[in-house]
This record gives structure tokens, sequence and C-alpha cells, in this order.
């Protein structure tokens, strides 16, 4: 059985790693930490990047996020120790 990652609290853990990053906390993040630019920045890169999929279970489509992008965008930033540069 696999085990749960515990979710960040977005008013006081800092992320270790990309991974450790979702869409709820990337949300809450820039909403209490985030200037007015940034919250405007990753509200229109969610808008940019959100997709109309089909569940596999109900076949019904629904409205998600390519995550990466936006995680990558998040990152650099609040977080560009996260960002890996090429070399």
């Amino acid at each position: 059985m696999a085990v749960k990652k515990p979710k960040l609290d977005p008013k006081t853990d800092i992320p270790e790693k990309k991974g450790d990053i979702d869409k709820v906390f990337i949300v809450e993040y820039t909403m209490l930490h985030g200037t007015e630019k940034q919250r405007a920045e990753i509200k229109k890169c969610i808008h940019e990047n959100t997709v109309e999929r089909t569940s596999q279970l109900t076949k019904k489509p629904y409205k998600d996020i390519k995550l990466q992008v936006v995680r990558d965008k998040f990152c650099e930033m609040f977080f560009p120790q996260l960002v890996k540069k090429p070399n």
C-alpha cells in the first residue's frame, strides 16, 4: 500500500522539492504571500493552462490544469532555489 504524502500548509511550510507542490498549495500560498502582480500572473498562468479532460471512471469531461507548467511558473516566482538551471 502506498504511503500518503502529508499536505504542505501554505501558511507555515516551505517545499523542499517541486513534487511537494500541488495546485491547492499554489493558489493558497499565492493568495497569502503574493503581491497583487504575482497573484495576477499565477491566475493568468492557470487560465492559459486549463484543459478539458475526460474522466476514465465516469467518461464525463472536467477541467484541470497542466500542473507542471503552473508549478514551474510558481517556483520561478516564489521558490527559485527549486528551479534547476541548465549548465
